[in-house]
């Protein structure tokens, strides 16, 4: 273990000696009522313990570890609730203490910690070895871990994993069966077996899943009135698995029962029914669309807490989706959204360029704001501004900086970007060598107009080795990826050397029923072929 009985990190020590005291009843009992664990076999008999502890248990819970901290349940108490008030670092030092201390349900979440990289470096192997041990001093929860670490993954041994789980007789473990069987071994009947098994123990996403298996005809005959029966025990347990039961009747064909099913999951506080009700009405492939219960749904997934609604609604206004088109009402959305930790800055950027004046100055500042809060979207339309000087007084130097940035997170635009800078020497001393580099990583990402550059660069011997037979595949490539980069070589064709384009012409005649004449000047044979490559066509 990486801690010690003894001490930890100064400021868990400074916490343990604050009070000086002997614990009081009343702390140890309100820890005990707010986070004790039901499978906690220490936690005093009179307690029922709770699946998830309450946030307010983190204060008496390291109260009563300050006054008594050889105490191992406690120590395992106050992990639970710091871990539920998202502390993973304070959390795993108390399962690290309380397993140190002899708890065996603390060594469990010590390997799960170290299973989910949770307050310390994901590491698989010492979680699978400390599940082991766990395992051997007779705790089913980890025995279940290490049959699923062993169902799928890179050490996938389906014997083995079989081997485990069959050697516990739990819901969890029966559930976890059942799912290797239907997604690894694929035997949707002995994959029923197990979650009836898991159902008889009262496992909600056995009911689930049974009901869903008799709906699509999924290892048993299809009967409706079958899956209504477990679709109705699953939700009476867990109203979240709403929007999962109505997906299954939408594959089924069956939409009243869909929309049935969404609205009675609203009915019961379930947010993401409410939000999928909105989708619904709000993309339905019928002419009739209902904006008036788009709305209401919405507002209603935002009653529930789904503060992701006040995206919809802003771009909803935004687009004059249903309702009048209004752009600042719009913005008041997003802001809203993102001071209840949701939203995304590019958004209002994006609605005040398409105010009327278009606010090119206040995108430049939102788009900022995103960048420097590391939104990928912001990063790259600040470095466009700054290129371009919408909004912001020119600057190559600032522009390169974020296409950067951009580019290294991913965005193979940005890569592009990047490439013709150093192409045109904006902001730095022109390198074809270093321009090419990047439009090669453009390209290699599926970015048509970084595989057309390096095609000119291979057809002028531009920092390559020219190689007209490279820069015509990459030139296909890139028209095939770009329907952009299509129109582009057909307006400026004649702007690439005449040896380049008789090569090209020789590659349509080869492949897109191209007849005419190798002299490279395209025609309207030449463009008819072009045509037939850029819609997929040769």
């Amino acid at each position: 273990m990486s801690g010690s009985a003894e001490s930890g990190p100064g400021e868990f020590v400074r916490e343990q000696s604050s009070s000086g005291g002997a614990i009081s009843t009343d702390t140890r009992n309100q820890c005990d009522r707010l986070a004790a664990d039901p499978k906690d076999k220490d936690k005093p008999a009179d307690v029922a313990g709770v699946e998830q502890p309450s946030a307010e248990a983190v204060e008496p819970c390291a109260a009563a570890v300050a006054a008594d901290p050889q105490n191992a349940r406690l120590n395992y108490q106050a992990g639970r609730a710091y871990r539920q008030s998202k502390d993973f670092a304070k959390a795993f030092y108390y399962f690290d203490r309380a397993s140190s201390l002899g708890s065996l349900r603390a060594a469990v979440a010590v390997a799960d910690a170290y299973s989910t990289g949770s307050g310390v470096a994901k590491d698989f192997d010492k979680a699978v070895e400390l599940y082991t041990r766990a395992a051997s001093r007779g705790d089913p929860e980890a025995v279940v871990e290490i049959g699923k670490y062993y169902s799928k993954g890179p050490k996938k041994n389906v014997d083995l994993a079989v081997n485990w789980l069959t050697s516990v007789e739990t819901g969890e473990a029966f559930m976890a069966l059942g799912n290797l069987y239907l997604t690894e071994v694929q035997n949707d009947a002995i994959a029923l077996k197990w979650y009836r098994k898991a159902a008889e123990l009262k496992m909600p996403h056995a009911y689930r899943l049974l009901g869903e298996a008799y709906s699509l005809g999924r290892g048993v005959p299809q009967d409706a009135e079958e899956a209504w029966t477990w679709d109705k025990l699953a939700w009476e347990a867990l109203p979240q698995v709403t929007t999962k039961i109505a997906r299954y009747y939408q594959l089924a064909g069956d939409t009243e029962q869909m929309l049935q099913w969404l609205e009675r999951g609203a009915a019961r506080g379930d947010a993401p029914s409410a939000d999928a009700l909105a989708r619904v009405y709000r993309f339905s492939k019928t002419a009739d669309k209902d904006f008036a219960k788009v709305m209401a749904w919405y507002q209603k997934a935002l009653e529930l807490g789904d503060n992701s609604a006040l995206i919809e609604i802003g771009r909803m206004y935004q687009n004059g989706e249903g309702v009048q088109r209004d752009v600042p009402r719009a913005i008041e959305y997003y802001r809203n959204a993102i001071e209840k930790g949701v939203g995304v800055y590019w958004r209002i950027a994006d609605a005040y360029e398409q105010m009327s004046p278009r606010d090119d100055r206040s995108a430049f500042e939102w788009h900022k704001k995103g960048a420097e809060a590391g939104e990928l979207l912001s990063m790259f339309y600040l470095a466009i501004q700054y290129r371009d000087g919408t909004g912001v007084q020119q600057n190559y130097k600032e522009a390169l900086v974020w296409f950067k940035k951009a580019a290294e997170l991913g965005d193979e635009d940005a890569m592009n970007q990047v490439g013709r800078f150093y192409a045109a020497g904006w902001s730095v001393k022109q390198n074809y060598v270093e321009a090419g580099r990047w439009y090669e990583k453009a390209g290699a990402a599926g970015q048509g107009w970084g595989n057309s550059n390096l095609a000119i660069f291979f057809s002028r011997g531009w920092g390559v080795k020219k190689d007209v037979a490279l820069a015509v595949d990459l030139q296909e490539m890139a028209m095939k990826q770009s329907a952009e980069v299509c129109a582009r070589f057909k307006e400026s064709w004649s702007n690439w050397t005449p040896e380049f384009l008789r090569a090209f012409q020789s590659r349509l005649a080869e492949d897109h029923n191209y007849k005419g004449a190798i002299d490279g000047r395209l025609g309207s044979g030449s463009m008819a072929a072009i045509d037939a490559l850029c819609a997929g066509q040769g």
